[in-house]
């Protein structure tokens, strides 16, 4: 920071330049005209030097307290520049500016004005340094002054009224951050008064302006923090509201086949029953074991989800033929499809599409989507499934079903674990949520994309989207090894 005295007299000129008519002196030159001995005009210009000292020390002050005011630093820039046009024994004109570097360090951009014209406005907006006045004291660190429009003010107009200048360099840490810019009279020459003054005023815009700036980073920095602990408080509800409804439906999913095992079994123990030939061992057998599977698949569903989420799911690549792994699917599915009344088509014919890839986990993928389709697409609907190539070289395999669709604000949500689009409280669908969520996440380990196209009361269209990496030429010797040994 400068080394400043406000008030203090000046003991010689810094530069050719004339003087201005500093009240202070031309006291102390009439005191001496009538004799120089007087102690009545002593003694006024010990009180002039006080005032001065005193307004000085007033308006330092108040542009200082200006930083604590909750207002944007251009507002208080403002303020600033109005109690420095306030200041009464300074020679200046009602007028002037205050501009700071911005994003572009080599421009100064104006934040603050007063009584500017419109042209200068437009003019000045925005300053490269070494241009015009105010652009060459940011470039030489130092103050400029001229007693009238002289060859340095490039920016001009026409009609610009005859003024001199004070362009005042804002220093911090040798650097400038600003430039202040207040009018003179036309003729006014040099002051060093007024420039140690404003000197001294510079350096504490300097500070006004690091700690505003400052506080407003800190202020952002506060905002975007809370913003983030509210949006992870959001996901902490959802992700709490989430598990509650994925342990509502696990516990009805699980407790399902559990009732059946132990009611089937409790019958298989039931000596009287078996006595008197009630019990088909047989038929109970196989319901217990259908139930079995049932509660393995789920707790394999919970086990891929876990793994995923750890990160520690491993592919088994191999090649595989697509054509195989759908047909393999909708064999599966058929007797469900047709126990719904549903139509399952095979939409691919011609040459065999082979693909590298998990041949278990693609299977699982398809087997997800496909039941997703049955279970929500009401008798008397279609499913199609259809595999086609995509530019460039990639392999689509799409299910569209003519079922009850999705809502647009649900789409996005649907391939989150545990989500289901008919909530907690419908149980029309069974299931755990988490078909579409593991699918998707097995698409994504394999490079790929799953992508829904949905619409209420139309269908729904479900493409699992393979990379070209993931596509095997039909020539290539792993592609005949993969039809030798069918490669489903």
């Amino acid at each position: 920071m400068r080394s400043t005295l406000p008030g203090k007299m000046p003991k010689t000129n810094v530069n050719s330049e004339p003087i201005g008519n500093d009240p202070m002196n031309a006291k102390v030159e009439d005191a001496t005209a009538r004799g120089g001995n007087s102690k009545c005009s002593a003694c006024q210009v010990d009180e002039v030097s006080v005032h001065r000292r005193l307004e000085n020390e007033q308006a330092l002050n108040a542009i200082l307290r200006t930083v604590v005011e909750p207002v944007p630093l251009r507002e208080i820039l403002g303020k600033c520049l109005d109690i420095l046009l306030a200041t009464s024994w300074l020679s200046i004109l009602p007028r002037g500016g205050i501009f700071l570097v911005g994003d572009d360090p080599g421009v100064l951009e104006l934040v603050a004005e007063r009584n500017l014209s419109k042209p200068l406005l437009t003019l000045c907006a925005r300053v490269p340094f070494g241009h015009c006045l105010c652009g060459r004291a940011a470039e030489a660190r130092r103050i400029m002054h001229t007693s009238c429009v002289d060859q340095r003010h490039d920016n001009r107009f026409a009609a610009m009224a005859a003024h001199g200048h004070y362009n005042v360099p804002i220093l911090a840490d040798g650097k400038t951050c600003g430039v202040m810019v207040l009018y003179l009279p036309e003729g006014y020459g040099r002051n060093d008064t007024e420039v140690e003054f404003l000197e001294s005023v510079a350096d504490i815009l300097s500070l006004v302006v690091r700690l505003k700036r400052y506080q407003e980073h800190l202020e952002d920095m506060v905002k975007a923090r809370t913003e983030e602990l509210l949006h992870a408080r959001q996901r902490a509800e959802i992700a709490n509201q989430t598990k509650t409804e994925f342990l509502a439906n696990v516990s009805h999913e699980l407790r399902t086949p559990l009732n059946a095992i132990i009611g089937f079994s409790d019958m298989m123990t039931n000596d009287a029953l078996c006595a008197k030939g009630v019990v088909d061992h047989k038929e109970y057998a196989q319901a217990i074991n259908g139930s079995g599977h049932h509660l393995k698949t789920i707790i394999d569903d919970i086990l891929d989800v876990s793994q995923i989420e750890l990160d520690q799911l491993v592919l088994d690549d191999d090649v595989v033929i697509a054509d195989h792994a759908v047909d393999f699917v909708l064999q599966l599915v058929a007797r469900k499809a047709a126990e719904l009344k549903l139509r399952i088509v095979r939409d691919f014919a011609g040459d065999a599409v082979l693909l590298r890839c998990d041949g278990i986990r693609l299977r699982q993928i398809l087997l997800n989507v496909i039941d997703n389709a049955l279970k929500y697409t009401e008798a008397g609907g279609e499913i199609r499934v259809a595999i086609d190539r995509d530019l460039p070289g990639g392999i689509v395999i799409s299910v569209a079903d003519t079922g009850v669709g999705i809502d647009p604000e649900c789409v996005r949500h649907v391939t989150e674990p545990f989500f289901r689009a008919d909530g907690v409280a419908s149980r029309a669908h069974s299931g755990t949520g988490l078909g579409l969520a593991l699918a998707k996440s097995l698409m994504d380990a394999h490079d790929g994309d799953l992508e829904i196209d949905s619409a209420v009361g139309v269908g729904t269209v479900v493409r699992l989207r393979f990379p070209p990496a993931r596509t095997v030429p039909g020539d290539s010797l792993e592609a005949r090894a993969a039809q030798g040994g069918r490669g489903a």
